[in-house]
């Protein structure tokens, strides 16, 4: 969010900015009050003042209500102070201004995947963007909490230097954007809009996933080959799985039975097969006799991938 208080921000810098001691300016807080709701914070980005017009984010609120901004520096309110006034810093939070995601198509893919976004748009254009820049930052991101993990979906097709296109009709529309860096697992998906703030999830749109976490996006692995094709089922094969985006951890089950980790990288797995269990049923080879593998390939935090060769 952006707001402008040209009088009150610049009665603040000319106050604070006679005094013979120096200012902390990171001890400033912006908050929002309302008198029967919890307090909502707003974090400023980035701690500067070296103009008549700051910034700050606004956290989530479960409420819509009015709300009146509080700015508090060292502890001490200084809102209405003799040379501080505030009376018309009032802020609304609404369900009408909330961007609402209903659907991610397809949920799961690739990192490097296009996918779509569709919801609540409430916006039909985008900001300048730049192709000659790498973004750390962007309005349409993937979050996996258990991981402490952000990744950029970008709206850019650096390829054909264009941006992908944005559909909407009377708020509802779609965002296609491609799924950045590598990172395999179950993600959030959210975009911010401009002057409106950070989406919210319709709780239809949810899936669980095998952990039973919830997510709207899941990246996985992809595998490319196996070999050799086949082994005994007494096990002690060593398997090469080649393929994209292997991390550790990662667990490998042949024909059911764990296959033991040698080496990883980003583009092969090497491991040895174990021994098919004695009760197991097989629709194949009888004991002593080869085996055609079915390998599974399981990420941390990611639904396996199965690959029959």
């Amino acid at each position: 969010m952006e707001f402008r208080m040209p009088s009150f921000l610049e009665a603040l810098l000319l106050f604070f900015g006679g005094l013979s001691y120096p200012i902390n300016w990171s001890h400033l807080e912006v908050s929002f009050l309302n008198s029967v709701l919890p307090t909502v914070l707003c974090d400023i980005q980035p701690v500067s003042f070296d103009l008549s017009t700051t910034k700050c984010q606004t956290r989530a609120s479960q409420w819509g209500g009015l709300y009146q901004l509080q700015f508090t520096l060292n502890g001490q309110i200084i809102n209405n102070t003799k040379e501080l006034h505030c009376d018309n810093c009032i802020f609304q939070f609404s369900v009408a201004h909330t961007p609402v995601v209903y659907r991610v198509d397809p949920p799961y893919g690739v990192p490097g995947n296009v996918m779509q976004v569709y919801g609540l748009i409430l916006a039909q254009e985008f900001d300048a963007y730049s192709f000659n820049t790498d973004f750390i930052d962007g309005p349409v991101i993937l979050e996996a909490e258990r991981d402490g993990w952000i990744t950029i979906c970008s709206l850019a097709n650096k390829q054909m230097r264009s941006i992908y296109p944005i559909q909407v009709d009377h708020g509802l529309g779609t965002v296609a954007c491609r799924v950045e860096g590598n990172h395999i697992g179950s993600h959030n998906v959210s975009f911010t809009v401009f002057n409106k703030g950070k989406s919210v999830v319709n709780k239809d749109t949810w899936l669980i996933s095998a952990k039973q976490d919830l997510f709207l996006y899941q990246t996985f692995s992809e595998i490319f080959s196996v070999s050799p094709a086949g082994g005994s089922l007494g096990g002690g094969t060593d398997l090469t799985i080649t393929g994209d985006f292997f991390d550790t951890p990662v667990q490998v089950t042949v024909a059911g039975s764990p296959c033991q980790i040698k080496h990883v990288i980003p583009r092969k797995i090497v491991c040895t097969t174990g021994a098919v269990g004695v009760h197991r049923r097989l629709n194949g080879p009888k004991p002593g006799a080869l085996l055609l593998w079915r390998v599974q390939v399981v990420a941390s935090l990611t639904i396996g991938l199965m690959f029959q060769h």
